[in-house]
């Protein structure tokens, strides 16, 4: 279920921004927390597929956890870009630009061939376009990104 993305980090005073959806990245802005008369712990968060910034909830009064740190971001720290597949000459999908941030699917996977290379299976968080990043094993530019959550 959508948890609410607000304008401030009180609830009895706050306006909707709008909706967060399952599975949505998010940034976390401070790792400053406001709690909130009514209970829980709210952050400061930059949503990764329009840049909107506001307050979410991330531990409800009763303990439920609304947003947890997602594992497999990285950020792109040359250009790259995204395959539709493996195959040689596979359809190039989208350019990944130096600070842009993807979600891998998966750990990396050895390609075959005469170099070690390794495969990732991609998700852009701009656009949600998913294809195949191959990089040389010693030289791939990749860094995790460490401050990505989702619900």
């Amino acid at each position: 279920e959508p948890i609410a993305m607000t304008d401030i980090s009180e609830l009895g005073n706050c306006t909707l921004i709008r909706r967060i959806n399952i599975g949505e990245a998010l940034e976390l802005l401070s790792e400053e927390e406001a709690r909130p008369k009514e209970g829980g712990v709210r952050k400061k968060f930059r949503a990764c597929q329009d840049g909107v910034e506001g307050w979410i909830t991330t531990t409800g009064s009763q303990g439920t956890l609304f947003v947890r740190a997602a594992t497999r971001h990285f950020i792109c720290v040359e250009s790259t870009q995204v395959y539709e597949s493996t195959v040689s000459k596979s359809k190039v999908l989208k350019s990944l630009i130096p600070g842009e941030a993807f979600a891998a699917f998966e750990e990396p996977k050895e390609v075959s061939g005469g170099s070690r290379f390794q495969r990732y299976k991609v998700r852009a968080v701009s656009d949600g376009a998913d294809g195949n990043i191959i990089c040389n094993a010693t030289e791939c530019q990749l860094q995790p990104w460490v401050s990505r959550h989702q619900l």
